[in-house]
């Protein structure tokens, strides 16, 4: 008998862990799956129980870049599944079921497939420094907001971490405009205007650029990455190497393709909408 506190880990395992791991992703402490790219990119898939109680359940992804010092892992950060897939319309669902087995399942199964078609290729893009920043650029801005429906006015990395990229790519001009631009806007308490106050945390990094310290960079950029594997306990996790990123032009397409919802009969006759195809059969590992 199916029992959907006891047996989600079960089914999550069945259903998402072990058909991904082709892609190279592995189960992380309890419901999560993290891959880590070979330039140092993690990357997580979080399986999110509803806080309100229930058995619904949402999909957060994050892309943590380790040249970024990490400290601790925060697994519910990033953006929703929802916002990644253009099948739902704008009032389509954010959360899934598992109170029954053939919700779970098809719940899964509408993922998984989300996974391979649109989520995976978007995520091999964002598996490398160089990914990252062409897909955050302004001049790019039309195929990310087809990518990202709802939240196409967002960025997903701060002006720190894109610096920290940049560094790494050893594009230093870039990186000092952007540690330069770090700061957050404040009122002046002599006339009430907003005023740019700028985070100076950073100047040390600066001064290294302006100074063609390039070696003491790279150090730092090191340092971080081996300190934020040991923060987070990656030792154990292979690096994956992306084969071929799609280009953001390719990521577009892939994200206009539209999927027709299939309904899928619950118990008692109830029927649940699911945003999957016939072919991609309830309970399949592939």
């Amino acid at each position: 008998m199916y029992n959907p506190k006891k047996d989600f880990s079960k089914e999550f395992t069945q259903c998402i862990v072990t058909p991904l791991k082709a892609f190279g992703f592995k189960k992380y402490k309890s419901n999560n799956i993290i891959r880590l790219s070979s330039a140092s990119i993690l990357q997580t898939v979080n399986f999110q129980k509803s806080r309100w109680g229930g058995d619904s359940f949402y999909v957060n992804i994050q892309i943590i870049p380790l040249q970024f010092l990490q400290k601790s892992f925060f697994s519910e950060g990033g953006i929703r599944i929802e916002s990644l897939t253009q099948y739902l319309e704008k009032n389509g669902r954010s959360s899934f079921n598992f109170s029954h087995q053939v919700n779970a399942r098809a719940s899964f199964a509408d993922i998984r497939l989300s996974m391979k078609e649109k989520i995976i290729p978007w995520l091999d893009m964002l598996s490398t420094p160089q990914g990252i920043l062409e897909f955050e650029s302004d001049v790019h801005e039309s195929q990310r907001n087809s990518i990202f429906p709802y939240y196409s006015h967002e960025r997903l990395f701060s002006k720190a971490v894109k610096a920290f990229l940049s560094l790494a790519m050893e594009e230093y001009s870039m990186a000092e405009q952007l540690l330069l631009a770090v700061g957050r806007n404040q009122k002046d308490d002599t006339n009430g205007e907003m005023v740019f106050v700028r985070d100076k945390q950073y100047d040390f990094l600066i001064s290294m650029i302006q100074n063609k310290d390039f070696d003491s960079i790279k150090t730092l950029i090191d340092s971080n990455i081996e300190d934020s594997i040991r923060n987070l306990k990656l030792e154990s996790v292979a690096k994956y190497t992306v084969a071929e990123a799609p280009s953001l032009d390719g990521l577009a397409t892939i994200f206009s393709k539209k999927r027709v919802p299939q309904q899928i009969p619950g118990k008692d006759g109830v029927d649940y909408h699911h945003m999957i195809r016939v072919h991609d059969k309830i309970g399949a590992s592939g």
